[in-house]
């Protein structure tokens, strides 16, 4: 069973549960990850073209709620690795 926390920047936190195999659950974190890797490309797009036009960064406390989220998905590296004992056990 594995538990995923999802935050969404408009809807409170949902907590969902995964009773199914650790290949369907591998399948949710590849597809995460692009997600993921998707809006950081956007974002880091955006930073460029805002830097091309020379848009100075937006001060600390006149963020929007927009500029928060794209701040933490800037800074978030990567999803945690998959646990590989699990994939083992999982296909014996």
């Amino acid at each position: 069973m594995y538990h995923i926390d999802v935050v969404d920047h408009d809807a409170p936190l949902q907590t969902y549960i995964i009773r199914r195999s650790y290949s369907d659950f591998e399948d949710l974190h590849n597809q995460l990850t692009e997600i993921l890797e998707n809006r950081q490309a956007y974002y880091r797009s955006k930073a460029l073209s805002r830097l091309a036009r020379g848009v100075a960064p937006v001060p600390a406390d006149a963020r929007t709620q927009e500029d928060k989220l794209e701040r933490a998905i800037t800074a978030f590296a990567l999803l945690p690795t998959l646990p590989t004992a699990l994939l083992r056990a999982d296909r014996i």
